[in-house]
């Protein structure tokens, strides 16, 4: 079964790929391994699909071996804004986006939409889709002066293509598909990957003790992650929520790659007048110091820094002085947790690592290594933070391989 490309996975980028590519007169086949196209876009945003945002940049996304993600990302965008490109791209299949502070959302708000519109543009352009086919190998073979590609699924159906377009997505949250099987397709055609890591994922601190009190709270603070030898790495303001075993939170999410070895989170940021510790002690002197503490945070987060100041429960604003009363707020400004390291793959919402952006043309996805060959969106060693950068990153990458490929039919 000939076809003029192949895509491999039908995801955001796929779908992008296949459509840009059928657009140019192409015979495009879709592979999914799920029974369903776009289940994890189905997903994003909590089902209402925070496509893009209107602050992003090259410099919003990162890469995990080298350092060159924001030229490869400026080269990708050129000249004109990456969300004005997803919008125009999505406004061709008939979905209008709503401004949300930046984010950029369906008008319904609603993932499904994204999803339907899609699948119907595919179907109009004679997208083929096969949906529960996994690919178990690819392999490219010369033939003349053009390589063709032989895709082979777990069923044994072998499907031929002049391109190849790997649209896998990585190996975040395996429930909705994410795996490693993109990387091994494009190490068996000759690529290199930086070891995939999850990130935008919960982190999980060293010293549990207490730690259990907080499990469920959500408090606004503003967080600052710091390396191994106390550098500052990023400094973020939101709410962060805690679990039974650690930090998570969008906050939280865009501190978790590389690994801080800790964040500190100021939980009386915005509070710009403290009281005098004098004051305080004459006004509230019949009070605990976890009743006190609650007038200015969630009370399990005032009992958490009472007990871990080793303090009990039970004791008072009159049982302690002024310098005592003084450093449990200082305390709150700087509460410190160590981090062992990042939650599983199950809890990320994208890969770190991937293809190295050095073995593939930014302005066309295409492999520097293989000709027709195009590797696409969470494949590759680049990934942005949370609001739409990641979403937005598939759709122009999987853009940018489908005019490619497509155009040279």
């Amino acid at each position: 079964m000939n076809y003029d490309i192949i895509v491999v996975g039908a995801g955001a980028s796929g779908f992008s790929a296949a459509i840009s590519a059928a657009r140019c007169g192409a015979r495009v086949l879709v592979l999914e391994k799920l029974k369903k196209a776009g289940t994890k876009l189905y997903a994003t945003g909590n089902g209402n699909a925070n496509v893009s945002n209107t602050h992003m940049d090259a410099a919003s996304c990162f890469d995990s071996c080298e350092k060159d993600a924001s030229d490869f990302l400026g080269e990708l965008f050129g000249s004109k804004r990456a969300d004005e490109q997803v919008r125009a791209f999505l406004a061709t299949l008939g979905v209008s986006l709503v401004d949300r502070n930046g984010y950029l959302y369906p008008a319904s708000r609603q993932a499904s939409t994204v999803v339907w519109s899609l699948l119907d543009e595919a179907r109009r352009l004679s997208v083929e889709i096969k949906t529960g086919c996994s690919v178990t190998s690819v392999r490219r073979e010369d033939e003349g002066d053009r390589p063709i590609y032989k895709v082979e699924t777990e069923a044994g159906d072998i499907y031929c293509g002049t391109h190849l377009i790997l649209a896998c997505g990585g190996a975040a949250t395996p429930k909705l598909g994410g795996s490693k099987d993109g990387y091994l397709l494009a190490r068996a055609l000759g690529h290199s990957i930086c070891e995939p890591s999850p990130a935008l994922c919960p982190l999980i601190v060293k010293d549990k003790e207490y730690f259990s009190l907080l499990k469920g709270v959500r408090a606004r603070a503003k967080a600052t992650a710091y390396d191994r030898d106390g550098n500052l790495l990023r400094c973020e303001e939101g709410e962060v929520q805690f679990t039974d075993s650690g930090l998570s939170g969008i906050v939280i999410f865009n501190m978790s790659y590389p690994v801080p070895n800790r964040i500190s989170l100021d939980l009386l940021h915005g509070i710009s007048v403290m009281p005098d510790m004098v004051s305080l002690r004459e006004q509230f002197s019949g009070r605990t110091l976890i009743a006190l503490l609650n007038g200015y945070m969630n009370d399990k987060l005032s009992e958490f820094i009472v007990r871990n100041s080793g303090y009990e429960r039970s004791t008072g604003v009159s049982e302690v002085e002024d310098s005592e009363l003084a450093g449990l707020f200082e305390t709150a400004r700087h509460l410190t947790f160590d981090l062992s390291k990042a939650d599983s793959f199950d809890h990320a919402q994208v890969t770190a690592g991937g293809v190295l952006l050095s073995e593939v043309d930014a302005s066309t996805m295409e492999s520097r290594i293989n000709p027709g060959l195009y590797i696409t969106g969470e494949l590759l060693d680049v990934h942005g933070i949370c609001g739409g950068y990641n979403l937005t990153l598939a759709f122009l990458s999987g853009i940018a391989a489908g005019c490619a490929a497509g155009g040279g039919i």
